[in-house]
């Protein structure tokens, strides 16, 4: 995997003339997978002698890397602080700023003003954020049923 490319904190993908780094990359997400599918305790790091066990949350984030090579995508690591703009929570939610403020005023999502801007937490927008798919997929869900019960689909 040496010839995998980070700039700053952007991971590029092997270039498509690298097979031993495309297959390492490969070897690599098969194991992951059939960590995560057997049932296998979490993989462990071993440095210095010492082994440490990976958190899930760390396996999951490293599946996603990995498959994420493996398809040719690039991968962009942006640490967030607890607390995002409104410009931030828009981006995430797939909204326009204005959208989200509108949302803040009639009180859909919780925030603060501690001065001139508003904040949110994180944990807030991406809770919002799976709230809003489900119900969009029971939506959907209802209406092809309805669909169906009518003789339309």
């Amino acid at each position: 995997m040496a010839d995998t490319k980070i700039h700053d904190q952007v991971l590029f993908p092997p270039g498509t003339e690298d097979g031993q780094a495309k297959a390492s990359w490969a070897d690599l997400s098969e194991a992951l997978e059939v960590a995560a599918t057997a049932g296998y305790e979490a993989p462990v790091l071993v440095t210095g002698g010492e082994e440490i066990k990976l958190p899930d949350e760390a396996v999951s984030v490293l599946k996603l890397v990995v498959d994420a090579i493996n398809q040719g995508l690039t991968v962009l690591v942006n640490p967030q602080e607890e607390w995002v703009s409104t410009q931030e929570a828009a981006s995430i939610l797939g909204v326009s700023r204005m959208t989200l403020v509108r949302w803040l005023e009639e009180e859909r999502l919780p925030h603060e003003k501690p001065g001139r801007h508003r904040k949110l937490r994180l944990r807030d927008v991406l809770d919002y954020k799976a709230k809003r798919t489900a119900e969009q997929h029971e939506f959907l869900g209802d209406l092809a049923a309805k669909e169906v019960d009518q003789g339309l689909y």
